[in-house]
């Protein structure tokens, strides 16, 4: 397995066995009160983590440069077994997160969404699916989030809702019973809200504004990992097909669907000898506009991990003695990359998942802790 930088759920029956796989490696959904600690630890980044418990979650600050120096951030008292889903704001200055709060069972429909700067929590909206995800616009002015309602024949009614930070309005944007998933990606600055749902046609990219939704065909099957680019101009995701895992990229400007292209392995690490590798993964922006995406099939079975050098657009490697990796999250200046580890050998055998830090000079650092969920960056200049 390796990291590669370029630039740059079905309604079917026979659909079941590749969502357990998706489910497997949370191609699906996204893997994911209390009291709150000092937001910033020192100069630079920190990651937010959070490590799942039982009854309690506690979200991490971590130092990239050594994972074992954390500081608290939050405890979070959730229902029994129920992970909290969080996504820092786009300025790294506060996090939004959903929880089911504990005394609740419903997590489609009694998760409550909140907001935390280190200094004391807000809760900003009720009722909503934990399982939908929480998204950010670019401007850090509103949140996007989804409700759920079950109806006859076992039809399920999707709304996207946008919170507004300041005062809290919520304002529906769309709702969709004609869907079997529903999921806000967020708004780049003076763009349109862009929202992914999953149906009988496969996965469509919706953007939404002035009162329109214009859909966008990605696939006709399942796609995650969906992300916008840093300047809002391209969507990466992953697309599942049979056994294959593929990142595509969708040039949103031109809306036509044919645009949406396989994300490029550069020569430098494509596999030698012309051998084919056996898919691509889960993308991450890195704040230049580039793009990492996790390879799988090493040729030699050697599982590597290759991230660009800081500034000169060099590529470092580093060989790992087992296991492989798939980015989740640059850091703000790009120098840091966050990733989800595992100990197996490919989708099919993922073994045990834990997080790291790529440092700037190839590093892989594990990250302690038990069902740690890498929630993104807080603070600071990578």
């Amino acid at each position: 397995m390796h990291i590669a930088i370029t630039r740059g759920r079905l309604l079917a029956a026979g659909a079941l066995f590749l969502a357990l796989i998706a489910l497997i490696l949370g191609i699906l959904v996204p893997p994911r009160a209390s009291d709150a600690g000092a937001a910033r630890d020192g100069d630079g980044p920190r990651l937010l983590i959070s490590e799942f418990g039982h009854v309690e979650s506690t979200i991490w600050l971590v130092n990239p440069d050594d994972p074992a120096r954390r500081r608290r951030f939050l405890r979070v008292e959730h229902a029994p077994g129920w992970e909290l889903a969080g996504a820092p704001a786009p300025h790294g200055d506060g996090l939004a997160y959903l929880v089911l709060p504990p005394g609740h069972y419903d997590a489609r429909t009694q998760a409550t969404l909140r907001f935390t700067t280190g200094n004391g929590v807000r809760s900003l909206a009720t009722g909503l699916d934990l399982k939908g995800g929480v998204a950010w616009s670019a401007d850090g002015e509103a949140l996007y989030v989804r409700r759920w309602r079950g109806g006859p024949s076992g039809r399920e009614t999707f709304e996207l809702v946008a919170v507004d930070l300041a005062g809290g309005e919520e304002h529906t944007l769309l709702v969709r019973n004609d869907v079997a998933g529903l999921y806000p990606l967020g708004r780049p600055r003076n763009g349109p809200v862009y929202a992914v749902v999953i149906g009988r046609r496969g996965s469509e990219l919706l953007a939404i504004g002035d009162g329109a939704a214009r859909p966008l065909q990605l696939s006709s099957g399942l796609t995650r990992d969906w992300r916008l680019s840093p300047d809002g101009e391209h969507l990466a995701f992953t697309r599942q097909h049979g056994l294959r895992l593929e990142v595509r990229i969708a040039p949103l400007t031109s809306g036509a669907a044919a645009d949406a292209v396989p994300a490029a392995v550069p020569a430098v690490i494509a596999p030698a000898d012309g051998v084919p590798h056996d898919g691509t993964a889960s993308p991450a922006w890195r704040p230049d506009g580039s793009l990492s995406v996790g390879v799988f099939g090493e040729p030699d079975g050697s599982p590597t991990l290759r991230v660009p050098a800081s500034g000169d657009g060099a590529t470092l490697e580093t060989v790992r003695d087992r296991g492989f990796a798939l980015p989740v999250a640059w850091s703000p200046a790009g120098t840091y990359l966050a990733v989800r580890s595992f100990s197996g050998v490919g989708p099919s055998d993922p073994g045990e998942e834990t997080a790291a830090v790529i440092a700037p000079d190839g590093a892989t650092l594990m990250i302690p802790g038990n069902f740690v969920c890498v929630l993104g960056w807080w603070h600071g200049d990578g």
